[in-house]
């Protein structure tokens, strides 16, 4: 996408917690970038990007401020934002349009773990294109997803959805000349048509019934920690991170999940309301040993000892830190599961 986008000094806004494809593109395309720091907690887990920082002065002053760019006053070719972060953490994705349309060429969001979202109510707004979604004046929207992390996709399977703004559309021969060049000739099409597969698999009422058995399950499981916790935790056990409130049974109220100012469970501070919400299918456990202020108990568990543990039964793992690990449950997770 970079490639039919982006010329050498062009600048780039680019979330800080990018995947590394994106540092990538920023050097095959000689590109100056101009990053968007997010907030992070004390259990290490990175939150969102405050909504100050998408004020246009601020990209602005931030452009000033890089002794690398030669034209101060060059509009933005592309903003790159990693919705969702690897901990679920989602933003409003029309605020994000509101603000920038017109004022970057290309809206790009790496939705590489919410592919999902389109397909159910719970998560309106909180991704980049869908149907009956308003088009920009100006910019242009991308959204780049990985169909075999959160749908039915063979490994590897992935795709670029497009939404022209109102006065511009997409250049397809430039666009596809520059997808090529990063493909193969002799591509695996059994890939390709998992792809499709996956996409009529979603179609309604099955994909939302698909996507809704995703929350409830992973709601259930959050439940089933906190009855544990309850009747057997004197001593410790593991919390999943996430909202202090959760519904006693059923799907959760979407407002459950958003991220408030005031709310003390994300640790990520003084956060814009309406802007942020936790995708409740994506779990952080976290293992005794350090506390939400930053704080070490006496003792802990870290939580490498843990995931190791789960790996020798076979019990597969996303991501492992201190004292935190990560889990997700996708439309192939059931209760055999765990």
């Amino acid at each position: 996408m970079w490639h039919s986008t982006v010329a050498p000094d062009d600048i780039v806004v680019v979330d800080r917690n990018c995947h590394k494809s994106i540092l990538h593109a920023i050097m095959m395309t000689g590109a100056i970038p101009v990053f968007l720091m997010p907030t992070r907690n004390h259990f290490g887990i990175i939150g969102p990007i405050p909504l100050e920082e998408f004020k246009p002065e601020n990209i602005r002053k931030k452009i000033k401020a890089n002794p690398f760019a030669r034209n101060k006053k060059a509009k933005p070719r592309v903003l790159t934002l990693t919705q969702s972060t690897y901990d679920g953490i989602l933003y409003n994705v029309e605020t994000i349009k509101a603000m920038l349309d017109g004022e970057i060429d290309t809206l790009h969001f790496d939705e590489a773990w919410l592919p999902h979202a389109a397909f159910h109510d719970f998560y309106r707004d909180m991704h980049a294109i869908g149907q009956g979604r308003k088009p920009c004046r100006e910019s242009m929207v991308f959204s780049t997803q990985s169909t075999h992390k959160l749908l039915a996709g063979l490994s590897q399977a992935s795709q670029i959805l497009v939404q022209d703004s109102e006065a511009n559309k997409l250049d397809r021969d430039c666009f596809n000349e520059a997808y090529m060049m990063h493909t193969s000739t002799s591509p695996q099409y059994a890939i390709i048509a998992s792809c499709d597969v996956a996409a009529a698999m979603m179609e309604p009422p099955g994909g939302t019934a698909l996507v809704e058995e995703s929350i409830s399950e992973a709601l259930d499981f959050r439940r089933a920690m906190r009855k544990v916790d309850e009747e057997w935790g004197a001593d410790w056990w593991f919390k999943v991170w996430g909202p202090d409130f959760l519904a006693e049974e059923g799907m959760a109220a979407r407002e459950d999940w958003m991220l408030g100012a005031d709310d003390r469970w994300h640790g990520f501070g003084n956060l814009a309301p309406g802007f942020n919400m936790l995708d409740p299918i994506k779990a952080t456990i976290i293992t005794p040993g350090l506390g939400l202020e930053g704080d070490f108990a006496e003792s802990g568990i870290p939580a490498a000892i843990v995931t190791k543990y789960l790996a020798e039964n076979g019990v597969v793992v996303e991501k492992t830190g201190l004292y935190s690990f990560f889990i997700m449950f996708t439309i192939g997770i059931t209760k055999g599961r765990w």
